[in-house]
């Protein structure tokens, strides 16, 4: 537009006054252009690490026992009747000690929904009724891993479930329960 050399004083103050607003508006557009990419950059960043803690927060779960364990194949059903008071006993016949989490821990929830199928209020009634009737105890409750890892441990016959990443070499993996909500 400006090719041609200016007039007057007025044309070239004008030629210079549009092309510094030229400039400035490149500089705008470039700014603009690299806070999307920041703005892009973060909400990415953000949805990676959103999608990390929900995978992380529904991991597989380990029933695990005495590591002096013999007591039979189990499958999900015979683990959900033991921690139900459905059968006091795993297939050998030896009497088995359930352990569960205190109310509120990650594992119990994961346990309650992909084993037992019942929610915490339905449990609760379900012991409430095992007890009016005479039906036994609901399995003890520990506050942390280290204290159901302990306990699994040292009392024989106990069974319980843990995040498959918290195992150690004092307990035995009887059976992995995956969630296929990860997949």
């Amino acid at each position: 537009m400006f090719n041609h050399r200016p007039r007057s004083a007025f044309h070239k103050c004008f030629q210079t006054l549009y092309r510094a607003l030229l400039n400035a508006s490149a500089k705008t557009r470039e700014f603009h252009r690299s806070r999307n990419i920041m703005f892009t950059f973060r909400n990415i960043t953000g949805a990676f690490l959103a999608l990390f803690i929900i995978t992380s927060a529904s991991a597989d779960l380990a029933i695990i026992s005495h590591p002096d364990y013999d007591g039979g194949e189990l499958s999900s059903v015979k683990v959900k009747k033991l921690f139900l008071g459905e059968r006091k006993a795993f297939p050998n016949g030896i009497k088995a000690t359930p352990i569960n989490h205190a109310v509120g821990s990650p594992d119990r929830k994961e346990f309650f929904s992909q084993v037992l199928n019942m929610a915490e209020s339905s449990h609760g009634r379900h012991w409430k009724r095992k007890r009016a009737t005479g039906g036994g105890n609901s399995p003890a409750e520990l506050n942390s891993y280290e204290a159901v890892l302990r306990s699994v441990a040292n009392t024989p016959g106990s069974i319980s479930y843990i995040d498959t990443g918290r195992v150690n070499d004092s307990v035995k993996v009887l059976l992995t329960i995956r969630d296929f909500d990860d997949v």
